[in-house]
C-alpha cells in the first residue's frame, strides 16, 4: 500500500486481507451514550456527503495511521471512523438488498475482514453480524430499533452486551438506522464507488514498525497506547507540514511548552489532558471571537461545536477539527505567541494563575478573562511600560467581566466582540476610556448590560489621574471576593459633599473596615452576628423578586451570587451606618454589643433576638407580605415555612410552659409549620382542655380555622390579647 494513499473504506480491502483493531487500542467510543453529539454530527456529515452529486468534492476524513504486516492492517489511529464506516456499510447493504455485495467485499471464509482484537466478544459479534440474514431485519423508519432486533436474534449472545465495543456498535447502528431511514436507493453503491468517491481518507503507512510494544515505545515514551493529545500532535504535525516554521513549532510543542503543562498536572488531570484542553479551548476562543454569531444565528451545529471545544471532555476528533477549518496557520501563529509569552520572564504570576484556571475549569468568566489576556499578548510591545499597561488592561476588563452574567454562549460571544473592539485602546486605556466605552457598547448592542460599571470605571480613572495613589487603594478594594471590581458603594461613602470630592484617606479606612466586617469568619459566623447587627441599624435585606428577600448568602463565585448578596448590602446606606460603629476592637465583639443594645422594635428586633430563625432558612430566604414575615426552609413556600411573629410568641409561651409559669388560663401550646397556601398557626390548650387556634395576620393575632356549630370561627380567650402584648413588647410598645 502506498504511503499517504487517498482511498475509500471499500478501497482499502482491495489492498489488504483484513483490518484489525489491535489489543492495545481502546474500545469503540463513538457509540457511547455520552458521545451523542459527536455521533449525530458525524452521521449528519456522512449523510450530506453521500447525498451530494458526483461533481462535488468528496468528504475527507483526514489521516488514518496503521502498520501493515502479512497482509493485515493494524490501525493505530482512525479506529473510531473506520468502525463507524464499517457499520454504515453493513446497514445500508441490508437496507438496499446489497448484502451479497457486502459479503463478497467484507468477509472471507465466513469471517469479517474488519475485526477487533481488544476482546474476543467484539470479534465474535462482528463475525456473526456479517453473515446474519438481512431478511430477518426491518430497516424502515417505523421499525423496531435495530439493536433490539439484533439482540433478539438466535445468534446473539446476551453476554456480548457486557463488551463496551459491542454495546457501542449497537447504539451506532440505531443512530444510523434513524439517520438513513428515508428511501434513497443506492447509498451503498455510492459508498463503494471507486470512480466517484464520496467519502475518503488519507492512509499513512508506518511501514518501518512492526505491531509490537516497540511501536508504542517509539511513539510514546511511556510505552502506553497513544493518548488523545499524542493523536492530536500527529494530526497537527500533518497540518503544519508546509509551514516554513513547522520544525520550530514542533520543537516547542515537545519541549518548552510541555513544561508549562507538566508543572500543572495532578492525579485527576495528567499533563497531556491539560495540554490538549489548552489547544481545544484556544480553538473555542478563536472560533467565538471570530464568529460574529448572535443568539438568532447560532445553529445546533454551532452549539455542538462550541460545546465540544469548551468542555474539552470528548476525545480528539480529526473529523470535526478538519470540517471546521480549525487551527489555521494564522490561529497557530497566535497560539505560538501566547505560549511563548508564558514561557518568558514577562509572564506575571497573575497570568500564570489565570492559565491554570483556564485549563482546569470551564467557567465562562475565566475563559473571557483569558481571551482578554490573549488579545493583549498579541499586541504587546515588549518595552518597559508593558507591565503597567497589562495591569491596567486586566484591571478594567476584569472589572467589566466580573460584573456581568456570563452564563450563555450568545452573551459570551458578544463580550468577546466587545473585548476585540476595545483592545486597540489597550496601550492607553486610561486616557482612551470614554472611546473604549463607546466601542464596547457598539459591539454589545442591547447586551451592553455593564453601562453602570463603565461609569464607575471612568470615575475611578478620573481619581487615579488626579492622584496615582488612588490606584493601589482601589485595586486592593476591587480584589475583595464579595466586591470583585465593583466598589461604588465605598466610593459613595467616601464622598465629601461639602468639598465635592472623594476623600482617599476616608476611602482607605472604609476599605479596611469592610475587609474586617466581610471576613469569611464573620459572614459565616454561626451566631449570624453580621445579619443581626445590620438589622439593629435598618432593614438591610436584599430583594430577590416580589415579596421575597434574602438575609444574604456567603457564596461569591458568580456575579449572580454577589449581586443579590453582600455586594448589594455594601451599596446600601445601612452598611455605612454599621461601619461607623467599627473601631479597633474585635469585630465580633462590636457586633455582639450592637445586638445586645437592640431597640429597633418590630420584626427586625424579633429576628435579632431569635437568631435560630435565620438558621432555619436553608436558602437564606423570607417572604415579607404586609406585616407578616414568613421564614422559608426552601426557596419557595412549597417547602415548610413559619410566620415570624406567631413563631416567637409560641417559643416564649413554650419557655413559660417549661417553667410551669404559663399565663393564667393556658395549659399548653404547640406551633405548626406548614407549606403551600396554608397559614402557620398556634394550637392553644386552655385549662378546661378546650383548644383554640391562633395565627398572625395583618398586624395582629387572630383566631384561626376552628368553627362552632353555627359556622363561626371560635374566638380566642378574652385574656389572650393582653398576654400577647405582654409577651411581645417588640410589636406592642408600652402605652
Amino acid at each position: 500500500m502506498n504511503q499517504n494513499a487517498i482511498m475509500t473504506f471499500a478501497d482499502i480491502f482491495t489492498t489488504v486481507d483484513a483490518i484489525n483493531i489491535p489489543v492495545i487500542q481502546r474500545d469503540y467510543a463513538q457509540g457511547r451514550q455520552s458521545a451523542q453529539e459527536i455521533r449525530q454530527q458525524f452521521l449528519h456529515t456522512l449523510e450530506q456527503a453521500l447525498r451530494q452529486g458526483s461533481e462535488t468534492v468528496p468528504l475527507d476524513l483526514d489521516f488514518v495511521y496503521g502498520s501493515l504486516e502479512n497482509g493485515n492492517l493494524s490501525v493505530l489511529d482512525g479506529q473510531q471512523r473506520l468502525t463507524t464506516l464499517f457499520l454504515l456499510h453493513w446497514l445500508l447493504a441490508g437496507k438496499e438488498n446489497e448484502s451479497e455485495a457486502f459479503r463478497q467485499r467484507f468477509t472471507h471464509n465466513g469471517k469479517s475482514r474488519f475485526s477487533y482484537q481488544t476482546r474476543a466478544s467484539a470479534a465474535e459479534f462482528l463475525d456473526a453480524l456479517v453473515i446474519a440474514d438481512p431478511a430477518r431485519y426491518d430497516f424502515s423508519s417505523d421499525a423496531t430499533p435495530i439493536d433490539e432486533q439484533l439482540i433478539d436474534s438466535p445468534w446473539f449472545y446476551l453476554s456480548w452486551l457486557q463488551d463496551p465495543t459491542v454495546a457501542s456498535c449497537l447504539t451506532m447502528l440505531c443512530a444510523i438506522q434513524q439517520r438513513f431511514c428515508f428511501p434513497q436507493g443506492d447509498l451503498f453503491q455510492r459508498l463503494c464507488d471507486r470512480e466517484n468517491k464520496r467519502i475518503v481518507f488519507h492512509y499513512l503507512n508506518l511501514e518501518n514498525f512492526g505491531l509490537s510494544d516497540d511501536l508504542y515505545i517509539k511513539m510514546n515514551a511511556r510505552g502506553k497506547a497513544l493518548t488523545d493529545f499524542e493523536n492530536f500532535k500527529a494530526w497537527l504535525s500533518g497540518r503544519i507540514s508546509q509551514w516554513p516554521t513547522a520544525h520550530e513549532f514542533s520543537l516547542r510543542l515537545d519541549q518548552q511548552w510541555t513544561d508549562l503543562f507538566w508543572l500543572r498536572r495532578n492525579k485527576e488531570l495528567p499533563f497531556d489532558t491539560l495540554y490538549l484542553r489548552f489547544f481545544m479551548r484556544m480553538a473555542f476562543l478563536l472560533a467565538c471571537g471570530q464568529s460574529g454569531k448572535t443568539a438568532n444565528t447560532l445553529t445546533e451545529d454551532d452549539l455542538a461545536w462550541f460545546s465540544l471545544l469548551r468542555d474539552a471532555q470528548s476525545t480528539f476528533s480529526p473529523l470535526e477539527f478538519g470540517q471546521h477549518s480549525v487551527f489555521t496557520i494564522e490561529d497557530l501563529a497566535k497560539i505560538k505567541q501566547v505560549l511563548d509569552y508564558f514561557c518568558s520572564d514577562r509572564a506575571t504570576p497573575d497570568a500564570h494563575a489565570l492559565l491554570t484556571r483556564f485549563i482546569t475549569t470551564s467557567d465562562y468568566l475565566v475563559q473571557a478573562q483569558f481571551y482578554a489576556l490573549t488579545l493583549f499578548i498579541l499586541r504587546q510591545d515588549n518595552d518597559d511600560g508593558e507591565a503597567l499597561r497589562l495591569q491596567r488592561w486586566q484591571r478594567i476588563t476584569n472589572n467589566l467581566l466580573r460584573t456581568m452574567r456570563l452564563d450563555y454562549i450568545d452573551i459570551f460571544i458578544r463580550v468577546l466582540a466587545g473585548l476585540n473592539a476595545i483592545v486597540p485602546h489597550a496601550h492607553a486605556l486610561y486616557t482612551d476610556l470614554t472611546q473604549a466605552q463607546q466601542r464596547w457598547q457598539a459591539a454589545l448592542g442591547r447586551h451592553s448590560v455593564s453601562n453602570e460599571q463603565w461609569k464607575e470605571e471612568i470615575l475611578k480613572v478620573g481619581l487615579i489621574m488626579q492622584n496615582i495613589d488612588w490606584e493601589t487603594a482601589m485595586m486592593h478594594a476591587e480584589d475583595h471576593p464579595y466586591l470583585q471590581g465593583r466598589i461604588r458603594g465605598l466610593l459613595a461613602l467616601a464622598y465629601r459633599a461639602n468639598d465635592e470630592c472623594h476623600d482617599r484617606a476616608m476611602f482607605t479606612l472604609l476599605v479596611e473596615k469592610s475587609f474586617r466586617v466581610l471576613d469569611r469568619r464573620i459572614v459565616e459566623h454561626p451566631e449570624h452576628l453580621l445579619e443581626r447587627a445590620l438589622l439593629t441599624q435598618d432593614d438591610y435585606l436584599v430583594q430577590m423578586s416580589g415579596d421575597r428577600y434574602t438575609f444574604c448568602h456567603p457564596a461569591n463565585h458568580s456575579w449572580r451570587d454577589r449581586s443579590k448578596s453582600w455586594l448589594a448590602v455594601v451599596e446600601k446606606p445601612v452598611f455605612g451606618r454599621l461601619l461607623a460603629h467599627i473601631d479597633d476592637n474585635d469585630v465580633a465583639d462590636t457586633l455582639r454589643q450592637l445586638i445586645a443594645e437592640v431597640d429597633c422594635g418590630g420584626w427586625r428586633e424579633l429576628i435579632v433576638k431569635h437568631p435560630e430563625v435565620i438558621s432555619y432558612t436553608e436558602e437564606r430566604l423570607l417572604d415579607k407580605e404586609a406585616e407578616n414575615i414568613y421564614l422559608l426552609s426552601k426557596s419557595t413556600r412549597r417547602g415548610y415555612f413559619f410566620e415570624l411573629h406567631s413563631y416567637v410568641l409560641a417559643e416564649r409561651l413554650r419557655y413559660f410552659m417549661a417553667e410551669n409559669a404559663l399565663p393564667k388560663g393556658i395549659k399548653a401550646v404547640k406551633y405548626y409549620w406548614t407549606y403551600g397556601d396554608d397559614q402557620p398557626w398556634l394550637e392553644i390548650t386552655l385549662n378546661d382542655d378546650t383548644i383554640r387556634y391562633a395565627c398572625y395576620l395583618k398586624g395582629r393575632f387572630a383566631p384561626w380555622e376552628e368553627k362552632d356549630n353555627d359556622g363561626r370561627i371560635k374566638p380566642l380567650p378574652a385574656s389572650f390579647a393582653r398576654q400577647a402584648k405582654k409577651l411581645m413588647p417588640e410589636i406592642y410598645p408600652a402605652d
